[in-house]
Order: C-alpha cells, then structure tokens, then sequence
C-alpha cells in the first residue's frame, strides 16, 4: 500500500499554525475505516529542513501532540522553523507509525514550502 501524500504551504510573515494530520487505515476484510493510532502505537514524524533532520513522536515527551479524543496528531511549528526556508526551498517529511508488534509503515509523504507575498 503507498503513503499520501500532503504538502503543506506558508506565506513568508504570516504567523505559523501547527502542522497537523489524522492518520486512519481501513480494514480490507470488512471496508470499516479506522482511526490512529492505536493504543501502544508510536507515530514518528519526520522533516528534513534543509541541513538539519528533525523527529518527534507521539512517544512521551517525543514533541508531537495528540489529541487523545480525536486523534488528530500536530507539529507545533514556530518562525524560526519556516525561517530556514528560502522561497523555492522545500523541507520534505514523512510519517510513520509503529504497532505494538514493531511494524513501521509510513502513512504520509510531502514538503514544507514557503511562499514570498505577492508584490
């Protein structure tokens, strides 16, 4: 099965909001969706600004935050994140998430850019 995937665009000055995704499966047996992670899970998310690799995970203190009720998983970003891009620049991530049996799979794939405000 491939990864989604998702690219996210800021204007250069606007003020950052968190990245933040909901990752789900679907069961091929039943078709019934599913959402994650699952409990003992580990979502670990990865972008690669330019020369310099970050990871969070949704490990204790691991830097991502989930919302235990919806799920939904974010990266809080700050301006010196968005700051290490020049207009054109894309910073690349992924997503993964671990069971609690050690299976990885990587659940979404894209880039961080930054875009200069029109003249």
């Amino acid at each position: 099965m491939r990864s989604a995937v998702k690219n996210f665009t800021f204007r250069r000055g606007d003020t950052p909001s968190p990245l933040g995704v909901r990752l789900s499966g679907i069961n091929i047996r039943s078709g019934a969706i599913y959402v994650l992670p699952r409990p003992g899970d580990v979502v670990t998310w990865i972008i690669a600004w330019p020369g310099d690799k970050q990871t969070r995970t949704t490990a204790p203190n691991g830097g991502l935050v989930l919302d235990a009720r919806s799920k939904f998983i974010t990266w809080p970003l700050t301006a010196d994140d968005l700051a290490r891009l020049q207009a054109g620049q894309v910073a690349p991530f992924s997503i993964q998430r671990t069971d609690t049996s050690g299976f990885v799979r990587t659940y979404l794939t894209g880039t961080i850019s930054v875009e200069d405000p029109p003249v």
